[in-house]
Parts: structure tokens; C-alpha cells; sequence
């Protein structure tokens, strides 16, 4: 961990994170999905994983479509992984400019806050018979490389009024990654291979009434950003499914 407050720019700080987590003998729960992709997607079949699936062994002439290998049961069990690697660096910054102090001026006090994490490489060790054989997930769906938070805030000269900006933004995330996708270039244009960048703001004015009585009005996703039309009816989380909302919330302390 660092703390960087550099002389030459009053009221800035710097803090960064650098983290390293290793987690080996790990068991988990899955589902049926889970668990096809695990038994298929390594350079070699994943035996445990495999072993919890059972495929048709026929033909059904009855269907149009070649049923063998067709999913037809799965054991709901849990499987032991190799171990998970994740690396990253968190940071944070903080600044604080008061224009009265600065410019003599009374235009009110700003801050703003930046918070934010890089995801240097995420990687599960799904195959416990080869130690070898990973899944690289930085940069993919829901595991930006970098998504950080920036907070704006402005408290106006008029106390009891404060009005604030935050920006959610995160780099794009890959659907296919461009070393599969050169494979088949004909499954989709090169464009939609990524999420694109995303980002969403929120607006809020907060106002004290009285010491026990505060009121505060947000515009949540003010731009209605959603995530990319191209990922189809499937909703991600880390994208805003829900749109631009508003509302309002009062602060009440009785004592």
C-alpha cells in the first residue's frame, strides 16, 4: 500500500492497493451450464466436471437434429478446483478545493473522489487433473480490466445545499476474444466482439432543512446509458438494466 500527498498540489491524495490472492483446493457448487463448460472449454476434457453430465448415446429419428451427446441428466454436485489467481490494483484519489481559500472568492467548496480498480488477470484453475489448464476472465463479461467511481461534489455557498455528480464508468468487456474470434470472423462484425465502454451518472441535490431534517432528490442513470443492444435479452449486472429513476428521500434524526 501507498500514500502519495505531493507538496506541489495542496489537498490531493493518492492511495494505491496492489493486491495478490491465491486460493488453492477450491470446492464449489454449480449448475448444469457451468458444468458443460467446465467438462469442454481447456485444451484437454475436465474429468470431474464431465463426470457429472450424461449424453445421449442414440439418435432420436423421431427429431430433425442429430440427438447424440445431446445433455440428458446432471448430477447436482460440488467440484474441486485447482485454485484461483487474481491480481489487481485499487486506488483512490482525493481532492479538495475551497475558493474562498484558493481565489478568494466564496463560490462554495468542492471535493472530488475518484475510486477505482485494475484487474490485472483473473485466473480459475478449473481442472483439477491438469494444473495447467486455466480460464482467463480480466476483461471478459462481468470482470472489467478497470472500472472506477468518480465523485464530484459541490457545497454551495448557500450551507445547507450540497449537489453532487457520480460517474460509473467501466471499461469495455470482451464477448469474444479476439484469439477465438479470428477462428470464425463470419459469426459476427468485428465491432460487436466487446461491450464497448460504459459509463452512468447520477445527479443528486441534498438539502438541510434543520439539523435533524435532511432532503435529498436523485436522478439516477440520467442518460438512461444500458448495456449494449448487441448482448441480446440477457441482463448483466454490472451494466444498468433498470434505466433512468428518480426519487426522493428525507433524513429524520428524532434525538
Amino acid at each position: 500500500s501507498t500514500v502519495l500527498q505531493p507538496r506541489f498540489i495542496p489537498n490531493f491524495s493518492l492511495v494505491l492497493d496492489y493486491y495478490e490472492i491465491r486460493i488453492d483446493n477450491v470446492i464449489a457448487a454449480v449448475t448444469a451450464q457451468v458444468a458443460a463448460n467446465n467438462c469442454v472449454d481447456g485444451p484437454g476434457l475436465n474429468a470431474s466436471a464431465c463426470a457429472t453430465l450424461t449424453r445421449s448415446k442414440v439418435d432420436n429419428p423421431v427429431t430433425p437434429a442429430d440427438d447424440k451427446f445431446l445433455l440428458v441428466d446432471f448430477i447436482q454436485s460440488s467440484i474441486n478446483y485447482a485454485k484461483r489467481n487474481v491480481r489487481g490494483l485499487d486506488f483512490t484519489t482525493n481532492y479538495r478545493f475551497d475558493t474562498e481559500e484558493m481565489l478568494g472568492r466564496n463560490w462554495g467548496r468542492f471535493s472530488h473522489t475518484l475510486n477505482g480498480s485494475w484487474l490485472i488477470e483473473q485466473k480459475n484453475f478449473n481442472n483439477i487433473d491438469n494444473p495447467a489448464d486455466y480460464t482467463e476472465l480480466s476483461s471478459t463479461l462481468y470482470y472489467p480490466r478497470v472500472r472506477m467511481t468518480s465523485t464530484l461534489a459541490w457545497q454551495t455557498p448557500h450551507e445547507p445545499l450540497r449537489v453532487t455528480w457520480t460517474a460509473d464508468w467501466q471499461t469495455a468487456q470482451d464477448i469474444v476474444q479476439m484469439r477465438d474470434f479470428v477462428n470464425n470472423a463470419d459469426q459476427r462484425e468485428a465491432r460487436y466482439a466487446n461491450t464497448e465502454n460504459f459509463v452512468r451518472n447520477d445527479l443528486s441535490a441534498r438539502y438541510q432543512v434543520r439539523d435533524n431534517l435532511a432532503v435529498t432528490a436523485t436522478v439516477q442513470n440520467v442518460f438512461d446509458a444500458e448495456q449494449a443492444r448487441w448482448l441480446g435479452a440477457a441482463v448483466y449486472s454490472n451494466f444498468d438494466p433498470f434505466g433512468r429513476r428518480y426519487s426522493i428521500s428525507l433524513n429524520y434524526r428524532p434525538w
